[in-house]
């Protein structure tokens, strides 16, 4: 999937899809990403002093500082991890792939250090893999996105608004949650599956034994 995605782009223009890497990859920390709301809200309790700048290549708020630094490098790297780990269960069992596709990528949004309200579209189509809990988290994600969607001043200020900031990434993560121990956890349907598929290679076997005494 990813070849057929990037590599026409790749042949077509190298030169821009470099560009867009470089610009992506060397972001700071974002304003609405977790890491970044757990400090602004910090900052409301007097226990951290934020400061939001305009960063460049890319046109966006980060926070500066020493420490955004190493925050920004470890949610870059906590933000792949998570996005890879449903894909480990496939070692173990099979899975469903839209609910596979569904929690890589809530775990790479809710982890990511660059993180504006249009990435949670990605989520629209692949949420219901989770059921009717996995939708409603991400509702209220949604929902709660659009508290700030047009006063992003006050929330470059560090206004109340850092609360509902926080509690929208909370909500992302608890969907990671959610779907990966859906993924992890066989459904009743499949384990009824399983069960009745044994006992009736167990009665099987018994009726197979018994044929051989009666012999």
């Amino acid at each position: 999937m990813a070849a057929v995605l990037v590599v026409p782009w790749l042949v077509l223009s190298p030169g821009g899809v470099w560009d867009s890497l470089h610009s992506q990859v060397g972001r700071g920390l974002h304003t609405e990403s977790l890491a970044a709301s757990v400090l602004l809200v910090a900052d409301r309790l007097g226990l951290y002093d934020a400061t939001v700048v305009r960063a460049a290549p890319a046109v966006s708020r980060d926070l500066a500082g020493s420490l955004t630094h190493a925050l920004a490098a470890a949610s870059a790297g906590l933000a792949i991890a998570a996005a890879l780990a449903p894909g480990l269960v496939l070692l173990r069992r099979r899975a469903d792939p839209g609910l596979l596709f569904a929690a890589g990528v809530a775990g790479f949004l809710a982890f990511t250090k660059v993180l504006s309200p249009q990435y949670l579209v990605w989520l629209i189509p692949l949420a219901p893999f989770g059921g009717a809990g996995a939708a409603l988290l991400l509702i209220a994600a949604l929902a709660l996105a659009q508290s700030w969607y047009f006063h992003y001043h006050d929330l470059w200020a560090v206004g109340p608004q850092v609360w509902t900031l926080l509690a929208r990434n909370l909500v992302l993560v608890a969907l990671y949650v959610l779907l990966l121990w859906k993924i992890s956890t066989p459904s009743r349907s499949n384990t009824r599956d399983q069960w009745g598929f044994r006992r009736r290679r167990t009665r099987a076997a018994a009726a197979g034994r018994g044929a051989e005494r009666s012999a």
